[in-house]
């Protein structure tokens, strides 16, 4: 079986290794047992393109598979599964090959030829079960086989991802909030943050798998889920969804900054309301000299004329100096907090305002026109920061 793997020097106990000679290829998997983590289309795209050759994988002792081909000296090679490569990983992974005797093949959808050039000079391993392309070296073998075009990636793609404008995107943001706080989640704990089913949080968690951003780490009751904190913010900025609802609305302040303060003011049990975007950014990482008009979010259900009463302003066509954004379902505030909460002691007079979490307030700054982009990438850097600090002192 497939499987993937915690991080790239993890131990593999069932996994399928691969060799060739003379590029033909062929798979004889000996004591695999069903999978664990099971990623059956992606196996079955790789299968497909490797199951014309003359090869056997044994299993010697716990961890290691030994490849052979036509009787030959067996060849250890470890599997990863990812979709995502970040320079410090293809780094890690050339260093593993340089010291290891068991040479790390990765497994991905598709590559671009510019990336495809570069792990040849790295001297990296790939399967592209998108296109069949294979490159591998190790010592004693090297292959490289074409596209295949008999390979039809829509047959047996990876799980979709669904839509993360919505309870979807609750589920990723709630990922996200525990991964800033330790380095490995449990479904259950997603499925009480995020106010979600189990099937559907499942249905996410397999996604997320075969999109790279997670990896499992043991089994059954000591199933735990190791998230890549970066992809999985790439991932939700490409899949955030259509933009929201506005509406403008003018409130008389004095200044920005007392518009702020009436806003902390308000009872968020009586009117639930976070502000987002770019100022929600700024506001938990400062960055900007001068902020946007604020977008707030407000339930779908609620006209922008109760926020505007509650702050003693109006709706307006034009002039506005606040903005409300809605959406079906409310996504954006199931997981609000004040900014105190990331602030820390001491207090502030706008700290009890309520903002979008950390991690959606990157995803929609980093859309957002002007500094918006500088905005959402300085909080990205320091939520990041933050979660290596945390896990580091977990250690």
């Amino acid at each position: 079986m497939l499987y993937h793997m915690g991080q790239y020097h993890a131990r593999l106990p069932d996994a399928l290794a691969l060799l060739t000679e003379d590029g033909i290829f062929t798979t004889v998997v000996k004591n695999a047992k069903p999978g664990k983590i099971q990623v059956r289309d992606v196996e079955e795209l790789v299968l497909r393109r490797l199951r014309r050759a003359d090869l056997t994988v044994e299993k010697d002792g716990p961890a290691d598979m030994l490849v052979s081909v036509m009787g030959g000296a067996p060849v250890p090679l470890l599997l990863k599964v990812r979709h995502r490569f970040s320079e410090q990983h293809l780094e890690e992974f050339q260093q593993h090959n340089r010291s290891s005797v068991h040479p790390v093949v990765l497994v991905t959808q598709a590559l671009s030829p510019q990336r495809r050039e570069q792990f040849r000079r790295l001297n990296l391993s790939w399967i592209e079960y998108e296109t069949g392309v294979v490159h591998m070296r190790a010592p004693g073998l090297a292959v490289d086989l074409p596209e295949d075009p008999s390979l039809v990636a829509g047959d047996s793609a990876p799980p979709a991802m669904p839509g993360l404008a919505g309870k979807a995107g609750v589920i990723v943001e709630a990922v996200v909030e525990l991964a800033q706080q330790r380095e490995l989640v449990t479904q259950q704990e997603v499925v009480g943050l995020a106010g979600s089913t189990p099937a559907w949080t499942s249905k996410v968690f397999n996604a997320l798998l075969a999109a790279g951003v997670l990896d499992v780490v043991g089994a059954g009751p000591r199933k735990r889920w190791r998230p890549d904190l970066d992809g999985l913010l790439d991932l939700w900025l490409k899949g955030r969804g259509p933009d929201p609802q506005t509406a403008g609305l003018y409130v008389h302040a004095r200044s920005a900054e007392a518009l702020l303060v009436k806003l902390a003011a308000l009872d968020a049990g009586e009117l639930p309301y976070a502000v987002g975007g770019v100022v929600a950014a700024d506001l938990y990482e400062p960055t900007l000299t001068t902020r946007p008009v604020p977008a707030v979010w407000i339930p779908a259900a609620a006209p922008p004329e109760d926020l505007a009463g509650s702050l003693g302003g109006e709706v307006v066509a034009a002039g506005a100096n606040l903005i409300t954004w809605q959406a079906s379902g409310d996504p954006a505030l199931r997981l609000a907090r004040p900014l105190g909460s990331w602030r820390g002691p001491p207090a502030g007079e706008a700290d009890a305002i309520m903002l979008v979490s950390p991690g959606r307030a990157c995803v929609e700054a980093a859309t957002a026109p002007g500094r918006g982009p500088d905005a959402g990438e300085s909080l990205r850097r320091a939520l990041l920061q933050r979660a290596r600090e945390a896990h580091a002192r977990a250690d």
